[in-house]
C-alpha cells in the first residue's frame, strides 16, 4: 500500500488547500486545483465511478447564507 511522507503530505497541503496569509486569488486558484485533480481521478475510474450523494440543508438564522460551492464547503476569516 502505497505511503506519502510527511514532506510530500506539506507540500500538496500547501498547493491544494487555503493557508492563512492566502490572497483571494490563490485561495481561488487552489479551489481549481482541487477540482482538476478531483475530475482526474474521476475520468481514471471509468465507469464505476458515481458522484457523491449531497445534502445541503439551510444555514442557521443569522450565518452566511451564501453557498460557496456545491458541497456546501466554505472559507470563514477568523479573527
Amino acid at each position: 500500500m502505497p505511503v506519502i511522507g510527511v514532506e510530500e503530505f506539506k507540500s500538496a497541503e500547501a498547493q491544494y488547500f487555503p493557508q492563512p496569509g492566502d490572497s483571494p486569488e490563490v485561495i481561488a486558484q487552489k479551489a481549481k486545483n482541487r477540482a482538476t485533480v478531483a475530475q482526474g481521478l474521476a475520468r481514471s475510474a471509468g465507469s464505476t465511478y458515481k458522484p457523491p450523494v449531497l445534502e445541503v440543508s439551510a444555514p442557521e438564522p443569522g450565518g452566511n447564507t451564501e453557498l460557496l460551492s456545491k458541497a456546501g464547503w466554505g472559507i470563514e476569516e477568523v479573527q
